[in-house]
């Protein structure tokens, strides 16, 4: 049974898969409180190839960034510094690589 990077490498959009797929690189972004950690379900992305950018269009709004980014801020002052969504973390590997993780714009890893 094929999975989905299988069938998106056969369709070759082997370019698709990484970008969707990145977990390694979106998980510590969104933990930190990074630009993904704003996007909602429903929210469009664009991904524009000529200019490398992936952009969320309703965070293009700079009321909507600040309004999402402020609750983020929010939930996680209410939850001991750990956004509600993450789950606890009790393994010492886990929690160094949550304690060492780094957005995008800092090289996005663990």
């Amino acid at each position: 049974m094929l999975h989905a990077p299988e069938i998106a490498r056969a369709a070759g959009l082997d370019f698709w898969n990484d970008v969707i797929t990145q977990k390694e690189f979106n998980a510590p972004e969104a933990y930190l409180g990074g630009p993904i950690a704003c996007v909602e379900n429903g929210d469009t992305i664009t991904i524009d190839l000529n200019t490398d950018s992936i952009d969320c269009t309703e965070l293009q709004d700079i009321e909507t960034a600040t309004k999402r980014f402020n609750q983020w801020q929010q939930a996680v002052k209410g939850n001991g510094g750990i956004h509600p969504h993450a789950a606890k973390v009790e393994n010492r590997l886990l929690k160094r690589m949550r304690a060492t993780a780094r957005p995008a714009l800092q090289g996005g890893g663990m």
